[in-house]
């Protein structure tokens, strides 16, 4: 049975994409370089900015389907998924601006069914036994698209910006995970994996030391790693066209370290 992981919050600008990309990256890694090869990795990407396929060189417009179309009925799911690299066993299900409209368009079409709360669960249903690690990328959003999302995986993490106004908006995601939880009773949380992190600031050493007494009075983990703010993931896109965990020049970089633990300890948990 595949590891099903979602990288989710309500707010923006908190390495979802990031954080999606590279670990998952990293899994695929580590299995290969432990002769576990024959495990696939799956990228899907949910969130209307295709980002998932810039990470890999790929302009998202120029998939003829993508997830979007596998949701509302017109494309099935094995169309939509391509190899990102030719060493890894790395798959992507790419999505793009279409994914701006899914909401109305499928409101459109089904009304206000339950059913457009399970299509993600629904459609892959038939590629899942294919994967033993599937990574799912989600917009900023309380959403139709996130709900779907949410009710397909089994583990969370969730990205946290020690910023001003993150704790009232993980306070309202964990509320919809909560709510959530009553229809697809094997989500659970993985654990909040600090990003952006200023490890000099007193600002972001305060907010996490909050940060940890607020979820260890909910029995949730926080990450062990914290990602640190680097230019080197946002270059090794527009430089590379690939995550940073696959650039050998930036391996000793703390935030590529970091994402590689967090993969690696994935693995061992799920083995």
């Amino acid at each position: 049975m595949a590891y099903k992981c979602a990288m989710a919050t309500n707010k923006g600008g908190v390495l979802k994409t990031s954080c999606t990309v590279n670990i998952a990256t990293s899994v695929a890694m580590y299995l290969k370089a432990n002769n576990r090869s024959d495990e696939k990795v799956a990228i899907i990407d949910t969130d209307g900015q295709g980002n998932c396929a810039l990470s890999f060189g790929y302009i998202p417009d120029d998939f003829k389907d993508t997830i979007y179309d596998v949701l509302m009925g017109n494309a099935p799911v094995k169309d939509i998924v391509y190899k990102v690299d030719e060493e890894l066993e790395l798959y992507l299900l790419p999505s793009n601006d279409d994914m701006n409209y899914f909401t109305i368009d499928i409101i459109n079409k089904y009304g206000s069914s339950q059913k457009i709360l399970t299509l993600l669960k629904d459609r892959l249903n038939e590629i899942e036994n294919e994967f033993s690690y599937i990574f799912v990328d989600t917009p900023p959003t309380l959403d139709i698209v996130q709900m779907n999302v949410l009710n397909y995986v089994d583990r969370l993490i969730i990205p946290y910006q020690p910023e001003v106004y993150s704790m009232r908006s993980i306070q309202m995601f964990l509320d919809r995970v909560k709510r959530m939880k009553e229809s697809n009773t094997n989500l659970d949380i993985e654990g909040v994996l600090v990003t952006l992190y200023k490890g000099k600031t007193n600002a972001h050493k305060t907010n996490v030391l909050s940060l940890y007494k607020f979820l260890q009075a909910r029995k949730i983990k926080v990450f062990d790693e914290k990602i640190p703010q680097t230019i080197k993931v946002g270059e090794s896109i527009y430089k590379y066209q690939k995550p940073a965990v696959m650039v050998n020049e930036y391996k000793n970089n703390p935030a590529i370290e970091a994402y590689k633990s967090v993969a690696e300890s994935i693995v061992a948990k799920n083995s």
